[in-house]
C-alpha cells in the first residue's frame, strides 16, 4: 500500500506541474501576442493542423478537435510538435474577429503554447475571446 501510494503521489505532482506549467504558458500567449499583435499556428497544405482534445468531449464521449496557437517566443516548441509543418503568423484583430468566432461556431477548442509533446492549456474559443476583450 505504501508503495502504491507514493506512485499516485509522484503522477499527481507530476501532472500538477504539468498544469501549472500549462497555465503559465497560456498567460504568456495572451501577454505576448497583446504585444506583438500576432498569434502563429501551424499550417500543412490549406488547413490548420489539429489534434484532439484532452479535455473536452462530445455528447458521445469523443475527443473535440483542437488547433493550438502559439506566441512567438514558443515557435520552437510548434517546429517540434509537429515537424515539416508551415508556420503561420495571424495578426490578432484577425484571430479574434473572424478565427475564434469561427471555431466557436465549428465546435472547435483553442490550444496555447503547446510544449513539444503537444501538452499545453486547452480552452473554449469564447473563453479565450472574452479574456482578450477584457484586455483590448
Amino acid at each position: 500500500m505504501g508503495l502504491a501510494l507514493t506512485r499516485f503521489r509522484e503522477y499527481a505532482m507530476a501532472e500538477l506541474g504539468l498544469e501549472i506549467d500549462s497555465q503559465l504558458r497560456a498567460k504568456k500567449f495572451i501577454a505576448e501576442i497583446l504585444e506583438t499583435q500576432k498569434v502563429y499556428y501551424l499550417k500543412q497544405g490549406k488547413y490548420a493542423i489539429e489534434s484532439e482534445s484532452n479535455n473536452y468531449e462530445d455528447e458521445e464521449g469523443n475527443p473535440l478537435s483542437i488547433i493550438p496557437f502559439w506566441s512567438k517566443t514558443y515557435l520552437p516548441y510548434a517546429r517540434k510538435w509537429h515537424e515539416g509543418s508551415a508556420i503561420q503568423e495571424l495578426p490578432i484583430e484577425s484571430f479574434i474577429k473572424y478565427w475564434l468566432k469561427g471555431m466557436n461556431k465549428d465546435g472547435l477548442i483553442v490550444g496555447l503554447n503547446w510544449d513539444q509533446n503537444g501538452i499545453g492549456y486547452e480552452c473554449k474559443p469564447l473563453e479565450l475571446l472574452e479574456n482578450l476583450e477584457g484586455i483590448l
